[in-house]
This record gives structure tokens, C-alpha cells and sequence, in this order.
């Protein structure tokens, strides 16, 4: 619903905290668009579909996208959105499901797929929570962004080259111009490719602190690890 959704607009250094939308049309207005061809059942069938949401961008300034429960987050640029104008977003949250990952690899994060009503002016950040503990510089050379242009099931994604995945965070960022779907992989190489058959879960020391309910989430639905 979207009253519970935080969109923050920030201009210079103000931040400005959108006021939470509890009007009954609004509310009709966002089941529509989710009902609409973008977003039909049809292009989801077989897959966990966790939560599907609707987001606006407003005006020309900077704002960020917060969907904290669900561990993304995007940051729109100052003329990004046309003078004047509103963006619609809607964004699915997928795990388990019909998904063609590249070789050797497999997912550490949500599924996402994102499509907007009119075409951004500038890219944006894109910005998602992962499972792994990335501790050194050569942990995050395991992972990488993939994305898939596809309009409905089998969901087959490519490797992107692209994408920062800091030490010490849980979160990988990533400029983007197109809106598809999104996910974070961890390759799986040599003595790790094994490692894979005999450890099923990331244990509970090195999720401390983050998300818990992103935590169940992925843990309940891919197989985990850490380095």
C-alpha cells in the first residue's frame, strides 16, 4: 500500500519526507497499474512473486527510493524527471522461480523487476541488498549485476560488467538508463563449485545487523553462502 512506502525528495540539502498516502482512490489507482499488461499475471507464472509496489518520482529534483523492507533502493538525479511532470514505478519483488542465470552462478539477492510509466532523462542508482560478506576486495570480484530483458517466463539473464559492491556493505550499486529485471549473482568457481553440494545456508553471524526480513527471505528461498 502506499502509505507505507517512503520516497524522499531532497533538493541541495534539504530533505523532504513525502507525506504517507491514505486516499481510497490512490489506493485504486495503484491496483489498476499493477493490473495493467506491464505487470500482468502472465509474465509471473511460476515464479514467487513477494511484493509488488508502486512508487512515484516527482518534479525535476533529486530523490531517493527507499523500499528498505525489501532491500533496494534507487537515487534519481536532478533532471532526471521532466519539469512538472509525475513517473510512475512499479516494482516486483521475485525470488525462486524460472530463472536462466549465467554459468556457474547463482543468485545472492531478491529478483526485482522494474518498469516505469515514461522514459527517465538522466540514469539513475540502483542500488541492492545482497546475502554476501564481502570482506576483502577479492570477495566482491565474485559478484556481479545481471538483468533480463524478457517479457515473461523463462526470465534469462546476462552478466553485466558494470557495478560496485563496497567492502563492508551489503549492498551492491549500479548506474542504469533501461528499467528490466534485476538481481545480484556470486560466481561459483573450483574447490567453492563443490563447497555449494554441502553448505545450504549463510550462518546467522554474518547477517547480523541487516534486514531480518530480507534475511528469511533469501535464506528461505536460494542457497547461500558466504567466503
Amino acid at each position: 500500500h502506499l502509505q507505507h512506502d517512503t520516497v524522499f525528495a531532497s533538493t541541495q540539502s534539504k530533505i523532504v519526507k513525502e507525506d504517507h498516502c491514505a486516499d481510497q482512490n490512490i489506493n485504486k489507482s495503484t491496483n489498476e497499474q499493477f493490473n495493467s499488461p506491464t505487470l500482468s499475471e502472465d509474465q509471473f507464472e511460476g515464479i514467487h512473486v513477494v511484493e509488488k509496489k508502486l512508487f512515484q518520482f516527482k518534479n525535476d529534483v533529486p530523490q531517493l527510493l527507499n523500499w528498505e523492507e525489501y532491500g533496494l533502493r534507487i537515487t534519481v538525479p536532478e533532471g532526471a524527471v521532466p519539469t512538472s511532470q509525475t513517473i510512475e514505478v512499479s516494482i516486483t519483488a521475485l525470488v525462486g522461480g524460472k530463472f536462466i542465470l549465467p554459468e556457474d552462478s547463482e543468485l545472492v539477492s531478491v529478483v526485482y523487476t522494474i518498469t516505469v510509466s515514461k522514459p527517465l532523462l538522466k540514469p539513475v542508482l540502483l542500488e541492492i541488498q545482497h546475502c554476501v560478506s564481502i570482506e576483502t576486495h577479492s570477495h566482491a570480484s565474485y559478484l556481479s549485476f545481471v538483468t533480463s530483458s524478457s517479457g515473461c517466463c523463462p526470465f534469462k539473464f546476462q552478466p553485466v560488467d558494470e557495478g560496485s559492491f563496497p567492502v563492508g556493505s551489503r549492498y551492491g550499486s549500479i548506474l542504469i538508463s533501461e528499467f528490466s529485471s534485476w538481481a545480484i549473482v556470486q560466481t561459483i568457481k573450483g574447490w567453492f563449485k563443490k563447497l555449494r553440494h554441502s553448505r545450504q545456508s549463510v550462518s546467522p553471524q554474518s547477517m547480523e545487523d541487516e534486514n531480518p526480513f530480507i534475511q528469511g527471505m533469501i535464506c528461505n528461498h536460494l542457497i547461500l553462502h558466504s567466503f
